[in-house]
């Protein structure tokens, strides 16, 4: 089952599941165990439970079918990214850093990735503030 990162999905609680994460233990500094459980495999509750639910970026199944999509590419992301805007907090520094790795990827002039990025913050809906954006 694919899930999707979710900074915040509890009071404490982060749903790391992008290629780029890594868990940090103790005795890493400032990190300690709370307890000593061996790790269990997630349940499938859990999993469903973390598993979003249609995000504003899939496409409709009566779409798919008409025009026979069978999968989104990586560049119809980063337009729906523009589009759409970054996300909710905690995920916004994240899509606009993969935003710009992917524009950089596919040959974008740098002048141009940093206009794109630009308007892909005006298009959040929580949009990042200039200094944080920089």
């Amino acid at each position: 089952i694919e899930v999707e990162q979710n900074i915040g999905w509890l009071k404490g609680v982060d749903v790391k599941a992008h290629i780029n994460n890594y868990v940090v233990i103790a005795p890493s500094d400032g990190y300690q165990f709370v307890n000593h459980h061996k790790i269990v495999e997630a349940s499938k509750e859990l999993l469903k439970a973390i598993k979003p639910v249609n995000s504003q970026y899939d496409i409709p199944e009566s779409v798919r079918n008409k025009y026979h999509i069978t999968e989104k590419s990586k560049t119809a992301e980063l337009f729906e990214r523009i589009a759409f805007g970054l996300g909710g907090s905690g995920m916004r520094n994240n899509n606009l850093t993969e935003l710009i790795g992917g524009l950089l990827f596919r040959g974008v002039d740098p002048d141009a990735v940093l206009q794109l990025c630009r308007l892909t913050n005006q298009n959040s809906p929580q949009p990042l503030e200039e200094s944080e954006f920089n």
